[in-house]
């Protein structure tokens, strides 16, 4: 990527390339459910548009999600990272309440940990990485973080 690539902003131009993976609490694996799996998808995508960042590249597994963003200079990681998955618990056990009586207790849907790393000069492997997830745009044999790190 060259400069005439990067997005600009009133004095700067750059990106803030980011892959974020999170769990559910417990790793229940609610994402075998096509229904919760693009619900989330779609919670996520209204949160992109409301704090204006981009996503580039999304996929689920049983239990967790990847993604690739672009978050700009207005957030940091962490505000995005609490918004997402803030909305998207909240949401995802108000509309499906047999998780929080069968699998959640205290309305948490989400492990509080979290992974982020700059993508870096890797990007192309992490679109990947992140693209061959197990529910991404059609079931494939997915890597571990391990194959990809190494």
């Amino acid at each position: 990527m060259n400069a005439k690539d990067l997005p600009r902003y009133s004095s700067s131009l750059g990106r803030t390339l980011i892959h974020i993976s999170f769990k559910t609490k417990y790793c229940h694996k609610v994402f075998l459910n096509t229904a919760i799996r693009n619900r989330c998808e779609q919670i996520f995508r209204e949160v992109e548009s409301d704090y204006g960042f981009n996503i580039q590249e999304l996929g689920f597994d049983e239990d967790h999600c990847h993604m690739v963003a672009d978050l700009g200079m207005k957030w940091s990681v962490k505000q995005i990272i609490k918004a997402l998955k803030g909305r998207s618990g909240k949401f995802i056990l108000k509309e499906f309440p047999w998780l929080r009586e069968k699998l959640f207790r205290k309305n948490r849907f989400w492990s509080p940990a979290y992974y982020f790393d700059s993508v870096g000069k890797d990007e192309e492997k992490m679109r990947n990485y992140v693209d061959n997830q197990k529910f991404s745009k059609q079931d494939k044999n997915q890597t571990t973080i391990w194959e990809y790190a190494t």
